[in-house]
């Protein structure tokens, strides 16, 4: 008897949320923002998974790819698909606070999950808010670009591998005799 009661109490108070006319508000409120009910599921899920992530982390000490990634991919690609499909501001501010407080969280407490999601994250909201205007570049930009992230690549690839993995002369020391 007292589970049932239970149930029927628990079940009463679920429903004050559609009975009292508090819904209709709360989507009025989001429909203003440019926002849906499913957008507000989807953050509440996200957010609880973060939390159980939290809770897990402190309880047990699984790696920070299963006790972050989750929620930070549920959050990250809800934010992205919105920002790129519906456009609305608060989608790109978002996924952009997201990427970042992940990867800073991540950075300061040492864990590669957040780290590598937060980047991911904040580079894909970047591309995404400001893709018609990387499409409008000229060739030329695009060629320094990519020169400059393979001259970054071989400059991190020369300082990383040292010692036996080194191949006689660095690629700093030639080009450096090279144009000097």
């Amino acid at each position: 008897m007292t589970l049932t009661g239970s149930w029927y109490m628990a079940a009463s108070i679920v429903s004050l949320w559609w009975t009292t006319g508090f819904n209709d508000s709360v989507l009025d409120v989001l429909h203003r923002h440019d926002a849906t009910g499913f957008d507000l599921v989807v953050l509440l899920v996200g957010a609880g998974l973060l939390t159980g992530g939290a809770m897990l982390r402190r309880a047990s000490k699984p790696s920070s790819w299963l006790a972050y990634g989750p929620g930070l991919a549920l959050l990250g690609t809800w934010l992205l698909a919105t920002s790129a499909n519906r456009h609305p501001d608060w989608a790109t501010i978002g996924a952009l606070s997201l990427g970042i407080g992940a990867t800073a969280t991540g950075g300061l407490r040492r864990l590669a999950g957040p780290i590598v999601l937060g980047t991911v994250i904040t580079g894909s909201a970047v591309a995404i808010a400001t893709s018609t205007q990387l499409s409008s570049l000229p060739p030329w930009a695009w060629l320094v670009a990519g020169g400059s992230l393979l001259l970054t690549i071989a400059f991190v690839i020369e300082k990383v591998v040292t010692g036996d993995d080194a191949e006689g002369v660095s690629i700093l020391h030639a080009v450096r005799d090279r144009f000097e």
